[in-house]
């Protein structure tokens, strides 16, 4: 793969959600860079749209008795706070937790709506500031948000009608004697990507792996439009990746970019620019979905920069990995 691309400084562009929300964010920017993605951001929890969010009479007694039963604590005398109560709504999207009454479903909804939003707005500030751990925990954020799961749940529950009490069936399952004749995955199956090289696109292997506890009715659920399968998300949301371009040594974002819904295989452009100094680097592209957990994918590029006034040519050489993706 060759680039006809000058080794020049990056510069950074600005969105319109980054433009609308750039004073505010850059207030909360330092507190991106290292937040972990296993607690929930406090830049998401602190956000201008929570402000709003109504605590009712007699909810923050609610709001105390809902945070015995979620894993993360809040502070015990802010219970009357709207932002705590945003904190445990989240919390219980995630850890599929009972919620006290139908009043607290519907601020659920506002929240999660929400946080979209921000998470979009707060990606752009990341991408603003080259920020790349901060752009990737952003983005499994989101994943978490539209699935309803923790970032450490099995990307297995994504699947319609699988719950924890069937992952057991996907452990068990080894290919035995139906080893396909190429090699194939031999078992057990942890995640979705082995999910995926077990069946080979056959969906009865994937009927084999749960017919003792699910009926077939449940299993024949093909998918074929832009739709996301995400039953705890409020909205019918379309399915879309993130391409991230990093620098991984120095933590760097190098390019940000959207796309849509993926049917079979997609052409997708994505500008960025070299170092200055010539010699070899590698970047690594991360492909990450804006739906599911456990589908994200990465690849090294490595780059061999020549100097300017010697050629124009960047010659990348792709990781094997690679092979099978279409850049442009």
């Amino acid at each position: 793969m060759q680039q006809s691309l000058m080794p020049k400084r990056r510069h950074y562009w600005e969105s319109p959600s980054q433009t609308y929300r750039k004073g505010r964010c850059d207030m909360t920017a330092k507190r991106m860079i290292a937040e972990p993605i296993a607690k929930i951001p406090s830049y998401l929890l602190s956000a201008d749209e929570y402000t709003d969010l109504p605590v009712r009479h007699n909810e923050d007694q609610m709001n105390s008795e809902l945070a015995k039963h979620l894993p993360i604590e809040v502070n015990p005398h802010s219970f009357d706070s709207s932002h705590t109560k945003t904190h445990l709504l989240l919390q219980a999207h995630f850890s599929h937790a009972m919620l006290p009454c139908p009043d607290y479903a519907t601020d659920t909804k506002t929240v999660l709506d929400q946080a979209i939003r921000i998470c979009q707005a707060m990606l752009d500030v990341a991408a603003h500031h080259g920020w790349l751990v901060t752009a990737l925990n952003i983005t499994n954020l989101v994943q978490m948000v539209v699935q309803g799961r923790w970032i450490h749940d099995s990307s297995l529950l994504t699947l319609p009608n699988i719950e924890l009490h069937h992952l057991y069936l996907f452990r068990k399952w080894s290919q035995g004697k139906r080893k396909s004749a190429h090699g194939g995955y031999q078992g057990p199956i942890e995640c979705l990507p082995e999910l995926m090289a077990a069946c080979e696109g056959k969906e009865n292997v994937f009927a084999s792996i749960v017919e003792s506890e699910l009926q077939t009715a449940h299993v024949s659920q093909g998918k074929q439009d832009s739709k996301a399968v995400a039953p705890r998300f409020p909205k019918v949301k379309d399915e879309g990746w993130f391409l991230i371009l990093g620098e991984v040594d120095k933590k760097e974002l190098i390019a940000l970019k959207r796309t849509g819904y993926i049917r079979n295989r997609n052409t997708v452009s994505v500008a960025f620019y070299t170092p200055e100094t010539p010699g070899k680097c590698i970047y690594t592209l991360y492909l990450m979905s804006d739906s599911y957990l456990g589908m994200d994918q990465q690849y090294d590029i490595y780059l061999n920069i020549i100097p300017a006034g010697t050629s124009a040519q960047v010659t990348a050489e792709p990781s094997d990995a690679m092979g099978h993706l279409t850049l442009k």
